[in-house]
């Protein structure tokens, strides 16, 4: 097609690669790069395969901005003054299931000595209520020693 070379569907990939991560060029997005490519070379698809190419481009994809919504402002944690006071809590989960069906295990670990208690827990692939969860942690902070819990961390949403 008016002396351009037709690309196979083997090397596609790394004509593309060859053209748009060049010095020259340095890494355009689709139109440029298309243009790029429709001088020399041709194959059917071209528009469609390129923008395939460009949608994985891990350069490209860390430099563009993000299109999210603006979250809002980060809230501080509470700075602990006493131990076990307060406490962070994550689930390792998707464990082998033991003798006693237990499968997750609860990390609760005090924010200010970083000392930390594992508990067995079931079910939390299903999904764990919050009187099963709060149940455990009263427990295991009980067995500590210390009064109640100021503050509480989760990254398990509400």
């Amino acid at each position: 097609m008016d002396g351009k070379l037709w690309v196979p569907e083997s090397i596609r990939t790394e004509v593309i690669d060859a053209v748009h991560s060049s010095p020259e060029t340095g890494h355009p997005g689709l139109a440029k790069t298309l243009f790029h490519l429709k001088k020399s070379y041709y194959w059917p698809n071209m528009h469609l395969v390129i923008k395939q190419f460009l949608r994985n481009c891990h350069p490209c994809r860390r430099a563009k901005t993000s299109q999210d919504r603006y979250h809002g402002l980060l809230n501080p944690l509470q700075v602990a003054d006493q131990p076990w006071r307060h406490i962070s809590i994550d689930f390792v989960v998707k464990l082998p299931t033991t003798k006693r069906g237990n499968n997750t295990i609860a990390v609760i670990v005090c924010r200010l000595s970083k000392r930390r208690i594992l508990e067995p827990m079931s079910n939390i692939g299903k999904g764990t209520d919050i009187e099963a969860t709060a149940k455990l942690v009263y427990l295991s902070i009980r067995r500590q020693g210390v009064g109640m819990i100021d503050s509480f961390v989760s990254d398990q949403g509400p």
